[in-house]
């Protein structure tokens, strides 16, 4: 268990996992112009039984006056084609696929929408592997080939075609497990700015934290690097907690601070009934110590929660 090295294949279909299975890719970005764009290639179920499986997507672009486009569909198996070499997902006439150094998205919403964005990675990727149980073949991948990168990029819309340009961010996550069985609770964030990227997460069972941690980026003089990079099973302390306006963030390590207060700008994803899968975006001001030095946060936030009523994660 721990961080690992990317391999091209780590961004690949792995089609090889029975009888619980899932996997998806998931893409966001941020144009200049307060755009926002998330979504993922998802598919679950038993492989050998491709009734069983769910195929979909959920591709949403927003526009800063507020208008929203859904991509969402859903498709069968036999119609989902992806690569077990590399990054190439195919889905009726949707695509991601990696190029060489960049990775390209097409999305089509029949004759309304056609979305084309290019990502660029500013900064080498990494993957972090959990296993469950020693043993049992149980366990939880999730790579971040584009931890931050810049976007360009296109949407052809109601007649109109709009351009734009911005900040990116794409991860990929396979498990031989049904996630409802073995999360009970999860927050997932990253913090977006043209000189500094913020990812972190915790993820816990019903008993115990599985595992936390933070990922820093910072723009170097001639390239982004890491200044912090950290995922295990060690604890630090995450907490979350609602406010009238949306959340407070606290994240404390050895060495490391982070406070942020975060507004809500807008609901961006929600999954089920019960709202107990959320996806934001909103505005975050703080600041961030670390290595003796203190760095100001004002930016934009997405941010995901499983059991949005929890108010602390990160405690035994």
């Amino acid at each position: 268990m721990g961080i690992f090295k990317l391999e091209p294949k780590d961004n690949a279909w792995h089609n090889q996992i029975f009888p619980k299975y899932i996997e998806w890719w998931y893409l966001d970005a941020m144009t200049f112009s307060n755009d926002f764009f998330s979504g993922s290639f998802a598919l679950w179920g038993n492989l050998h039984r491709p009734e069983s499986c769910v195929v979909r997507s959920d591709f949403v672009f927003t526009f800063s006056d507020g208008r929203v486009v859904d991509f969402g569909k859903k498709i069968n198996l036999a119609d989902f084609h992806a690569s077990t070499d590399g990054c190439c997902v195919q889905m009726e006439y949707d695509s991601f696929q990696n190029l060489g150094n960049r990775f390209l998205l097409h999305l089509e919403q029949g004759r309304e929408a056609i979305l084309d964005i290019i990502l660029i990675p500013e900064c080498s990727g990494f993957g972090y592997y959990y296993e469950f149980d020693s043993g049992k073949g149980e366990y939880f991948y999730w790579i971040v080939p584009v931890p931050k990168g810049v976007i360009t990029g296109q949407i052809q819309y109601m007649g109109q075609i709009y351009t734009f340009k911005g900040v990116g961010y794409h991860d990929h996550n396979w498990a031989s497990i049904n996630l409802s069985e073995k999360f009970n609770a999860w927050i997932w964030g990253r913090y977006l700015a043209v000189d500094m990227g913020i990812i972190f997460t915790s993820v816990e069972s019903d008993q115990e934290t599985l595992f936390q941690g933070m990922a820093i980026i910072e723009r170097g003089v001639t390239a982004n690097e890491y200044l912090y990079l950290k995922f295990d099973q060690e604890k630090p302390i995450i907490r979350i907690e609602n406010t009238p306006v949306g959340w407070s963030l606290l994240i404390t390590e050895p060495g490391v601070r982070l406070e942020m207060d975060i507004v809500k700008n807008i609901l961006v994803f929600e999954r089920g009934n019960a709202r107990d899968y959320q996806r934001f975006m909103s505005n975050s001001r703080g600041w961030l110590s670390i290595g003796g030095l203190e760095y100001k946060l004002n930016g934009s936030l997405i941010h995901e929660f499983k059991s949005l009523s929890t108010k602390e994660w990160g405690k035994s």
